[in-house]
């Protein structure tokens, strides 16, 4: 008799199954510590190409330091130097089209006078702070200075 659809399964098959199963176990925190690693090496590669930019532009800044022209313009624009027989003129306000307030108040001219001390007041409230038994919100609802308290 034949059975039909019976697996037939050799013990050289199991044994190579078990040996794949085994080493993937074996092998796989040696492949998550690869894995970080080459995450760090790339974020490494990254800080070191920033710097490398970095120091590409200094370079460049020294270069352009040893360039008398460049010493000389640096010299006119920050120092507001001039050579001999020129003169400097600056221009105080060099912006076109000043942008006009649309505000028609008029301000005062009298100095008027604060009938409450502030030094009193800022005293007041630190004493009141410090032995009052009222919540916060009691507090903020008589909060507001009345003049002539």
């Amino acid at each position: 008799m034949q059975s039909r659809g019976q697996l037939r399964v050799s013990w050289l098959f199991l044994t190579v199954v078990a040996l794949v199963l085994v080493g993937a176990f074996t092998l796989s925190p040696s492949i998550s510590l690869l894995i970080e690693q080459n995450a760090r090496i790339n974020e490494l590669q990254g800080d070191l190409d920033e710097v490398n930019a970095d120091i590409d532009e200094l370079e460049q800044e020294v270069a352009n330091w040893s360039d008398p022209a460049y010493v000389q313009a640096q010299a006119r624009d920050r120092l507001y130097y001039v050579m001999p027989g020129e003169q400097a003129f600056t221009v105080l306000d060099d912006r076109e089209g000043l942008e006009t307030l649309d505000d028609t108040s008029v301000t005062s001219d009298s100095l008027t006078q604060e009938s409450v001390d502030w030094a009193t007041v800022g005293l007041e409230s630190i004493i009141i702070a410090g032995v009052t038994e009222q919540t916060q919100e009691e507090l903020a609802d008589t909060s507001v200075i009345v003049e002539g308290e």
